[in-house]
């Protein structure tokens, strides 16, 4: 006897609704202004008044520097605070020689950052200024940051084949510390009031692609489809 095979499949309804294409980087949380703090002369680091996290404002001492020699003495040359801001590092260390050239100690301001991030060279014709930003960092999982790219670099890394961006947030969070790390979904295209359906359900043979759709009389119909996002 000849009998019928039935399969079983899974259906799913499509649906009216909004659909985004985007790009998921990493990146890196900034100080959007920091300054490096130089000695006006060659000398012994003598005194560093400052700690890290520390508030200081423009022309405070932080730090001093003796540069006499052997047989010479010299009055004791004091480093200021170029800007106000908070102290973010101290790469200068009591008791060693610095120069002009060495930065004792660098200056942000943390009340502005931003997010410093790469793309790849293949993605650069999709990146714009403005283009919205999903933010999620890691002390925060259950919370979603909104942001922006507010900075595009005009060159490519030659050596990484990279592109630099900078995001900039929505709204300000003191929740946000610079040296965070965040993840990013950068929206690069936005499309509304279209048919949405599961790429699962998408079948694609001799380069068309189609759907097989239930009809009211339980027939089904194998119906051409165009991609989109």
């Amino acid at each position: 006897d000849n009998v019928e095979t039935i399969f079983a499949v899974n259906t799913t309804k499509s649906v009216l609704g909004e659909i985004n294409d985007y790009i998921e980087l990493n990146g890196d949380v900034q100080a959007k202004t920091k300054v490096d703090v130089y000695p006006d002369v060659m000398g012994k680091l003598t005194n560093i008044y400052v700690k890290v996290g520390q508030y200081v404002n423009k022309d405070d001492v932080i730090a001093e520097v003796d540069p006499s020699k052997p047989g010479m003495t010299y009055s004791i040359s004091p480093v200021k605070a170029p800007i106000s801001g908070t102290v973010v590092e101290i790469p200068g260390r009591i008791g060693a020689t610095v120069t002009p050239q060495i930065p004792l100690v660098k200056i942000g301001l943390l009340n502005r950052i931003e997010i410093v991030a790469f793309i790849s060279e293949k993605f650069i014709s999709k990146i714009k200024y403005g283009l919205p930003v999903l933010i999620r960092f890691e002390a925060y999982p259950e919370l979603l940051f909104k942001g922006y790219i507010s900075e595009i670099s005009p060159v490519v890394d030659p050596q990484s084949r990279m592109m630099e961006i900078s995001i900039s947030l929505s709204e300000n969070d003191p929740r946000i510390k610079s040296g965070m790390f965040a993840k990013l979904k950068i929206i690069t295209e936005k499309k509304s009031s279209i048919i949405k359906t599961p790429i699962e359900c998408v079948v694609k043979r001799y380069g068309e692609s189609f759907v097989f759709v239930i009809k009211d009389n339980n027939q089904v119909e194998k119906r051409k489809v165009i991609l989109g996002i």
